[in-house]
């Protein structure tokens, strides 16, 4: 029984290869999403069984990861990238950003320096890490505002404290 099971794999696998290299993937391409949310569910379905077959072929899945990997040599510059961003205080994210800029509107009126409490002239503004990254800050929001260039590059890499009771500590 096992032995006709697995022809009846190899036969369907060779099928669809030929089925995929005779239509150029168009069907693929057209259903990409489709094909990836029934992927998707399938797996969650069967998690165990996916548990399983990666420990068993772990050596196979490096590999193939490696491959990848090395095959876009974009995306490994973009995940060194994050992968020190992380390090550093996490992702950025423009969301983030957005929120920073709105919140500080609705705040003060204008965009506004939260150091110096003046209004900010347009593209003198830049975004402030309360907290600076040298000293293990974050890219939390908590840790964002919105300050003059001028006020940012004063404070330098103090804390907000340090920065507002005029201590110059290196």
């Amino acid at each position: 029984m096992s032995r006709y099971l697995s022809k009846t794999k190899e036969y369907a696998k060779e099928y669809m290869r030929k089925w995929r290299k005779k239509t150029g993937n168009k069907w693929w391409q057209k259903n990409k999403e489709s094909h990836r949310a029934n992927s998707n569910k399938w797996r969650k379905a069967h998690s165990e069984y996916m548990k399983e077959w990666k420990r068993k072929n772990k050596e196979w899945v490096k590999e193939k990861q490696r491959e990848y990997y090395y095959a876009k040599p974009n995306k490994r510059l973009l995940n060194q990238r994050d992968r020190s961003l992380r390090k550093q205080g996490g992702l950025l994210t423009v969301e983030t950003i957005k929120r920073v800029y709105k919140d500080n509107i609705k705040k003060y009126g204008v965009l506004t320096c939260i150091y110096c409490l003046k209004s900010i002239q347009l593209r003198q503004d830049s975004l402030e890490h309360k907290y600076p990254l040298s000293k293990g800050g974050t890219n939390e929001y908590d840790n964002l505002a919105i300050a003059h260039r001028s006020c940012n590059c004063r404070k330098n890499n103090k804390t907000e404290e340090e920065f507002r009771n005029g201590k110059d500590l290196l």
